[in-house]
């Protein structure tokens, strides 16, 4: 009788009558890989549905509006160089007074 490759099934040939205690010990091998897999699957850690952390998001040097991209240094860098430069040329045209009521408002105070 042959068998499969990888269970082990025993497979009867077309000229053998069907062995019902060959089918049971068939299912009962597929009966305990199933609950082999199952118990691996079962110690896995779970699937992370909220991402809180970003360790499962992908990484850009883009300043994106989107949750699914975790931002790196060097697009923080170009966020505050940006920031930094739209500051200066706005602050350039602003009073002391108005300067400092935005800091103020920044700090909270």
């Amino acid at each position: 009788m042959k068998q499969t490759d990888t269970l082990k099934l025993k497979k009867p040939d077309y000229d053998n009558l069907a062995d019902i205690e060959v089918l049971n010990e068939n299912f009962d091998i597929i009966d305990e890989n199933a609950k082999k897999i199952q118990g691996e699957l079962d110690a896995k850690e779970p699937k992370i549905e909220v991402k809180n952390s970003g360790f499962n998001l992908n990484k850009t040097n883009l300043i994106e509006d989107d949750e699914n991209k975790l931002s790196t240094a060097k697009a923080v860098f170009k966020l505050k160089d940006t920031l930094t430069k739209d500051l200066t040329e706005k602050t350039t045209k602003m009073t002391t007074t108005e300067v400092e009521e935005i800091i103020n408002n920044l700090r909270g105070e």
